[in-house]
């Protein structure tokens, strides 16, 4: 389907909610926002305490958020506290946010809630360093750099490019952002409370989800992408190596797989997502196509 799709998706789901690294403690350097030039804005948003709050539109609120999170952590009495209250965070700024008045203001402060992720993933990245031994360093640091690398592409492949989208484009990646960078958060938060023998739980993984093969690598060789699209449908965008890309609907059976066919009906498979650990798709009817009927393409990455 088109990659206009997100003009509805990003309205109906993305902002009701669906995770830098230079050297070994730096995990992220980008964030994403918008230039904008009018004059500044602002609302009266309640915030969850009922205390009133403005918030003005074209304002980072870098220090502000840094903070918040700084706080969290000094205050949570686990990870798994600690996580409940940087999503509260996320939550907040991403609640003000939608409360935008125009496009310009929008765009600019969808930054907000990816600051928060983006703030909580250096983070865990610096505890992670300073607290595992060697070897689950080396692991994770290769882990996180591919993840790094590998970010533009998964956003091409989810959004399209800037011409694909126009003025709205500013508002997909930051959401597109947040999202993969909590669940970044969440897979780091594991790993580090593994580290310190602590008990953790993550949260479900999603039906509408991205999974990439990378070969232990910075690079996407294949990926698998489940989402809405402006029909409001269920869609994969499935693309394996050498082979070219597939895109079409998907029915949720009571298994937990998912029963995908083509939009020209010439490719008929099974998705299963297991978890955060992997996704996988068989290839169970094919005419016309590059796909062998009978073969299973894993994607162990999970975005």
């Amino acid at each position: 389907m088109k990659k206009s799709f997100w003009l509805f998706f990003i309205v109906s789901l993305l902002l009701s909610s669906c995770y830098h690294l230079n050297t070994e403690q730096t995990v992220s350097n980008e964030t994403s926002t918008s230039a904008v030039t009018e004059s500044s804005s602002q609302i009266i948003e309640t915030t969850v305490d009922n205390s009133i709050k403005e918030y003005d539109y074209f304002n980072s609120y870098d220090t502000e958020i840094a903070s918040e999170v700084d706080n969290a952590i000094l205050t949570s009495s686990s990870l798994q506290d600690e996580m409940t209250q940087i999503k509260r965070i996320a939550d907040t700024y991403e609640n003000a946010s939608s409360n935008a008045n125009n496009q310009s203001e929008i765009n600019y402060s969808s930054s907000w809630s990816y600051t928060v992720w983006d703030k909580e993933l250096n983070n865990l990245w610096d505890r992670i360093s300073k607290n595992a031994d060697e070897e689950t360093k080396k692991n994770l640091l290769t882990a996180q750099r591919n993840w790094i690398a590998m970010k533009e592409e998964i956003i091409l492949e989810n959004i399209g490019s800037e011409e694909d989208s126009g003025s709205i484009y500013t508002l997909l990646k930051n959401n597109l952002l947040s999202e993969i960078t909590s669940n970044r958060c969440y897979i780091l938060a594991n790993e580090l409370a593994k580290i310190k023998n602590e008990n953790f739980t993550m949260p479900k993984r999603h039906v509408y989800c991205t999974y990439v093969d990378n070969q232990g690598t910075s690079n996407v060789y294949s990926s698998l992408i489940t989402r809405k699209n402006i029909e409001n449908d269920d869609e994969a965008i499935i693309s394996i190596h050498r082979l070219g890309k597939t895109e079409g609907t998907f029915i949720s059976n009571d298994d937990g797989s998912l029963t995908y066919t083509s939009y020209d009906e010439n490719v008929k498979g099974i998705i299963q997502i297991d978890g955060w650990n992997k996704a996988t798709f068989e290839i169970v009817e094919s005419k016309d196509s590059p796909f062998v009927v009978g073969e299973t393409y894993t994607f162990d990455f999970a975005i």
